[in-house]
């Protein structure tokens, strides 16, 4: 955002790839631990291990 707010199209695209290698990386992650991406960002939230 703050290459937004600054329209600064070097942060702008700092981003984009930082926020894509994040994605990428949760994506080889959820595969890893044979889980959906969904399960893992949801799948913790409140419930104690038994």
């Amino acid at each position: 955002m703050a290459g937004f707010v600054l329209n600064e199209t070097a942060l702008i695209i700092a981003g984009i790839l930082v926020r894509a290698s994040g994605g990428i990386l949760t994506k080889l992650m959820a595969e890893a631990m044979s889980r959906s991406i969904a399960n893992i960002i949801v799948g913790g939230c409140g419930i104690p291990d038994p």
